[in-house]
């Protein structure tokens, strides 16, 4: 029996509303289980925590990039985004990522 993974989504919200549908069609299609910020709404502190929670939880964090920087959050001054991107490399989380990761989030990966 194969085990299922369960794999993060992470990506800026309203610009990838299409492409975030087709990866969760494609990761259930495969027959694993996806989460993401779909359940959240970028906000505040306790929320970020939640969504490492649920970074922790899964087995693969999945990054779609596209043209927006996303929501900041205050505190730090970067995207959600980039913090659950940058939570994931810390927790070194098994990862598929575009190529452009840098050029977005303005630092070497």
């Amino acid at each position: 029996m194969n085990k299922k993974l369960q794999v993060f989504v992470s990506s800026t919200y309203t610009d990838l509303i299409e492409e975030r549908q087709a990866a969760v069609q494609a990761i259930l299609s495969a027959g694993h289980i996806p989460a993401g910020m779909e359940l959240f709404t970028a906000g505040d502190e306790e929320q970020l925590k939640v969504i490492y929670r649920w970074i922790d939880e899964s087995d693969v964090y999945l990054l779609i990039v596209g043209g927006r920087y996303g929501s900041v959050e205050p505190k730090s001054g970067k995207s959600y985004t980039q913090l659950e991107y940058e939570y994931a490399v810390k927790k070194n989380k098994k990862s598929f990522h575009s190529n452009n990761v840098s050029g977005v989030f303005g630092f070497k990966d």
